[in-house]
């Protein structure tokens, strides 16, 4: 929450927020030191998982660079003296609109491993989905962090009853929603610029766990999706369902119409297809489609809190980290989730209270527009045109 001192209060804690890593103590300001304090923690091959990409790594790129063609539109005079960055999402409360994605491989970055960034979103009242690919069980997560908001991410596995064991697993683990990968449906197919997967790991919360197994044995029980999946899916479960891998208005109003709970938009991170276009520029496409029936989510991109405003403003309900998370779990474990959190937490004030807007449910597309919208309200040669024209 904002502090009845205004603005000021959130800039003096983003510059003074200092924690003891990587064998010295620094000041932290924003989620590109924790990144560099990960690159100095990790064995290399760690490090390039967290930064692998496919083929060229465009649309890796793009999904940073796309928020900075967006301007923000403050208003000013209105009362900022306190700040709600609180919020819901499918009626579990959060303090805040940033939850963290689902990714793999936890034990690489820090020796808390998943349990160690459950615990650091658990702390900020954040939401996490847990990743399939994750080598601590899910019960034990469940255990570990009870107090936590979490969601299960799941692929479609064959046979079907294999995958509706699973289900009930999440279920009596008491996850609260089903997030449905639909964007990778072929692992081994996936050659990274950078990266190699790990010749052996341990794989408990696919469907049919693998130990010491390698990617090639989860991928074999990976299946295609269908909205027939998806259908199936809907019936026999109460979890809400969430289709993550969106990007075309065609596909939200298709997962609209088939009963599906929340809409995420993503591109995977660019780890993926290479090409697709940023998840920002296809998120107004989605919320023109979907027209409020049901939740939209975000990731892709996300490296300040004034990106999370402008997600936010274009209509996703809350968006979530990747590879921020990773820095910070990599930095300092859980300490570390929860730092890099707090900054773009602290920096999702600023920006609110600097716009004139007090809780997050007004944060709307007026706050926001792209740099050509000022770009074409003058001749290319203003001047000129003045003076000469």
């Amino acid at each position: 929450m904002y502090s009845a001192m205004g603005t000021f209060v959130v800039l003096i804690a983003l510059m003074t927020s200092t924690v003891t890593v990587c064998s010295v103590s620094r000041r932290f300001v924003n989620v590109q030191d924790f990144k560099e304090c990960a690159k100095d923690n990790l064995h290399p091959h760690a490090y390039k998982y967290i930064e692998s990409v496919f083929t060229r790594g465009q649309t890796h790129d793009e999904n940073i660079d796309a928020f900075k063609t967006f301007r923000l539109r403050p208003r000013h005079l209105r009362d900022v003296s306190h700040i709600d960055t609180s919020t819901t999402v499918q009626g579990q409360a959060v303090d805040i609109p940033i939850g963290i994605s689902p990714s793999a491989f936890h034990k690489w970055f820090h020796p808390e491993g998943v349990i160690g960034t459950a615990s650091g979103a658990a702390a900020k009242n954040a939401l996490m989905i847990l990743s399939e690919v994750t080598g601590t069980p899910l019960e034990e997560v469940d255990r570990a962090v009870p107090h936590g908001h979490r969601w299960m991410q799941a692929y479609m596995v064959k046979p079907r009853s294999d995958m509706l064991r699973h289900i009930r697993r999440v279920e009596a683990a008491g996850y609260k929603a089903i997030v449905l990968t639909i964007d990778e449906v072929a692992l081994r197919r996936i050659t990274y610029s950078n990266f190699e997967y790990p010749a052996s790991f341990d794989y408990v919360n696919v469907p049919r766990p693998v130990i010491g197994g390698s990617v090639g044995d989860v991928e074999n029980q990976i299946d295609t999706v269908t909205w027939d999946d998806v259908d199936w899916l809907k019936n026999v479960t109460r979890l809400p369902i969430i289709l993550k891998g969106i990007l075309t208005p065609e596909d939200a109003e298709l997962a609209v119409r088939h009963g599906v709970d929340g809409v995420y938009v993503s591109n995977h991170g660019g780890r993926t297809l290479d090409g697709t276009t940023a998840t920002i520029n296809a998120l107004w496409d989605v919320v023109r489609a979907v027209r409020g029936r049901c939740e939209i989510y975000l990731d892709g991109g996300i490296r300040n809190g004034r990106d999370v405003y402008t997600a936010l403003a274009l209509g996703a309900q809350a968006v979530f980290i990747g590879r921020p998370a990773i820095y910070g779990l990599a930095t300092n474990g859980s300490q570390g989730v929860q730092d890099v959190l707090d900054i773009l937490t602290n920096e999702l004030e600023s920006t609110m209270a600097l716009t004139g807007v007090t809780r997050v449910c007004d944060i709307s597309p007026s706050y926001v527009v792209k740099q050509s919208y000022y770009e074409n309200q003058f001749p290319s040669n203003r001047f000129s045109a003045k003076f000469f024209g």
